[in-house]
């Protein structure tokens, strides 16, 4: 992960320049700029209902690259970043399926789901405070899911 202010260059290993983009959340005095290693993340971007937890999809090189390229996955994967106040730290990540397009989570926010396009599933992560694992557990679905929507506050 590569942080910067918008619109400003950021040193990665990768030769084509890229800009930090800001993901604003309400919760924070600032925005948050985040550039993800191969420049495809985040893809979606959801706050836990309690303000708790955020989710970050990371394709992870799961989508339109050579499949021999040094950086394609099978999978992408979820950051999960701990907010605390106003300090936001990235804790882990979490493999979920191919091409992850949307994340949203429950009302209670006990769990979030996340929609994997080329996988046609969608991956089931259970909260529990600040702490986020994959339950293992999946649901197919008929078609690709290109987003989800939560409930607004």
């Amino acid at each position: 992960m590569h942080l910067a202010p918008a619109g400003q260059d950021v040193e990665r290993p990768d030769p084509r320049p890229v800009q930090a983009r800001p993901l604003v959340a309400e919760r924070l005095p600032e925005p948050l700029h985040w550039l993800g290693p191969e420049a495809d993340a985040p893809e979606g971007f959801a706050i836990s209902p309690t303000g708790e937890v955020a989710l970050a999809i990371l394709l992870n090189g799961s989508a339109g690259v050579p499949k021999n390229a040094w950086f394609a996955n099978k999978n992408g994967k979820v950051a999960v970043l701990k907010i605390d106040g106003k300090r936001v730290t990235k804790v882990k990540e979490i493999e979920v399926g191919g091409l992850p397009e949307g994340v949203v989570f429950s009302p209670d926010g006990k769990y979030a789901y996340v929609g994997n396009y080329t996988t046609q599933d969608v991956s089931i992560l259970k909260i529990d405070g600040g702490n986020v694992t994959d339950t293992g557990k999946r649901f197919a679905l008929p078609g690709h899911p290109a987003s989800m929507r939560g409930r607004a506050r």
